[in-house]
């Protein structure tokens, strides 16, 4: 979450951090903000807003996000069915330098 508010410079050095371990990091930013562009390998945008308010549109975005890679990844429509269950060996079957930042806005 780089969006503008207060704390976007520590999640800054965040990114930073898990760039330096070759992490690929996605950015949830404000639309327009110029200032992170060069430091994520991909955005998602969000509307401007007041700052009391941008976890809404934040939810949103970040829910659909996950909705779609778990159907790309192959998880069931109604994850409920297959809870529990493992997969590819271990839960999830996440593997590699995957590195996500989040903050307490």
């Amino acid at each position: 979450m780089l969006n503008d508010g207060p704390g976007k410079d520590k999640m800054l050095g965040n990114v930073a951090e898990c760039r330096a371990r070759n992490a690929p990091v996605l950015g949830v930013v404000t639309r327009g903000d110029k200032d992170v562009e060069g430091e994520v390998d991909e955005i998602l945008k969000l509307p401007a807003s007041p700052q009391h308010t941008t976890v809404v549109p934040a939810a949103a975005t970040l829910q659909l996000f996950a909705y779609h890679v778990a159907r790309l990844r192959g998880y069931p429509h109604r994850p409920a069915e297959k809870f529990g269950e493992e997969r590819d060996g271990g839960v999830g079957g996440v593997a590699g330098k995957e590195c996500l930042v989040f903050s307490a806005h």
